[in-house]
């Protein structure tokens, strides 16, 4: 968020400012648009209402933008986050953990069709053996871990590689684990029905290919971890990666 707004009369000064988002409907989207309705600011999916929220731009314009000054702020996810922090100026004007139980959110999580599931368990089973291996050497790799992800980060986009100031300060929010937080997943009685892009509940398919996909994970752990603790094995989902602070 730009600092003279954040240290001004916030959030009501964000009436007839532009924000952003990464895209229309997906979780950093939704969530924006919940929050700014719990300050009764309104928004609409057309770009209209008293907050305008540009969710076509995309991450990478948006930072452009935020350093131009044409828009207020954004909320994005890491490392967007803190490039809009360190090389936009900007500041974190509000902490996405206070919003959730325990200050921890899912901001990536692995899902599969339940065709896959159903059709081709062996291809999860390998992409699940697969996460567990990546979830497990970050964390027994912290100090070598970031610069690694970096570098496959850069690679594989063809995108340069973070600042490191970014990189470190994005790390910061962040963890790796086995355990999605499966409840912050479903819909709460605090999101407002406006931001619910389906304006129905979840449906059967989509739970038992969680319930589905949590006993194959833990198949995998026990194999590729026999020597862990049944503490440490006692997971519910799949791996996912955790926003610590929030946008």
């Amino acid at each position: 968020m730009s600092k003279t707004i954040a240290d001004g009369n916030f959030p009501a000064d964000l009436a007839g400012k532009t924000l952003s988002s990464p895209q229309l409907g997906n979780t950093q989207d939704i969530a924006l648009r919940a929050w700014l309705a719990t300050k009764g600011l309104a928004t609409n999916i057309n770009g209209g209402g008293q907050v305008t929220i540009d969710s076509s731009s995309g991450n990478s314009v948006s930072l452009q933008n935020f350093e131009a000054g044409k828009i207020a702020g954004g909320w994005v996810p890491e490392p967007y986050e803190s490039e809009f922090i360190i090389q936009g100026k900007g500041t974190l004007a509000v902490d996405e953990a206070s919003l959730w139980p325990n200050g921890q959110f899912p901001t990536t999580v692995l899902v599969v069709t339940q065709n896959l599931l159903e059709n081709h368990p062996d291809i999860v089973r390998d992409l699940l053996k697969g996460l567990v291996q990546s979830v497990n050497w970050i964390n027994a790799n912290e100090s070598t871990a970031p610069a690694a992800v970096n570098a496959a980060l850069a690679a594989s986009t063809g995108g340069k590689l973070l600042k490191s100031a970014v990189l470190a300060l994005a790390w910061t929010h962040l963890s790796f684990a086995l355990d999605p937080l499966q409840l912050t997943c479903r819909p709460t009685p605090t999101t407002p029905r406006s931001w619910d892009s389906t304006r129905r509940p979840p449906s059967r398919g989509s739970s038992i290919s969680c319930r589905s996909t949590q006993s194959s994970l833990r198949q995998v752990i026990r194999r590729s971890a026999p020597d862990r603790s049944a503490d440490e094995r006692r997971v519910r989902a799949a791996p996912r990666s955790t926003d610590r602070r929030g946008r």
